[in-house]
């Protein structure tokens, strides 16, 4: 993990692109934490996190499951869990293919899900994420947009 400092503008970038989704081995459950604890004694005010992998989103269930959510990334969840970092007021990463916002119940930082670049590779979550459990949090207030929701502003 690298803090990167411009101005008053803090960043914390984590390299979660093997973090897998589900069923972390502890020894990945124990790297994040390692990071996520030097992260902590860095002091941060306002800072953000960057990362391949959100820390808390959902998407849709497999094929005839829909309905039903999936968490994604239990290691990060995990990690955070165990060692939260101070000062952090927003998550922002990719991965899923989807724009998700998420605020939490508990005193987590918001997730922002970037990962609607155009691509039709995330199907559409039809139930409200407000009120659903991902993984450590509870979702106050909860957001998704898939690529295929949206218009192009050329059409």
């Amino acid at each position: 993990m690298r803090t990167v400092t411009i101005g008053s503008f803090q960043a914390l970038v984590v390299d979660s692109s093997n973090a897998p989704d589900a069923t972390p081995t502890p020894a990945q459950v124990a790297n994040f934490t390692t990071q996520f604890r030097a992260a902590a004694g860095a002091h941060l005010s306002h800072a953000w996190v960057l990362s391949h992998r959100p820390i808390w989103a959902a998407k849709a269930g497999e094929q005839g499951d829909r309905a039903h959510l999936r968490t994604l990334n239990t290691p990060l969840q995990g990690a955070w869990k165990a060692a939260p970092i101070p000062g952090v007021d927003m998550v922002v990463a990719g991965h899923a293919h989807l724009l998700e916002l998420l605020s939490f119940k508990q005193p987590l930082p918001p997730q922002v899900v970037v990962g609607n670049g155009g691509t039709d590779l995330a199907h559409t979550i039809k139930t409200s994420l407000t009120g659903q459990h991902i993984g450590t949090g509870t979702v106050a207030n909860g957001d998704s947009l898939d690529a295929v929701a949206q218009k192009s502003p050329c059409e």
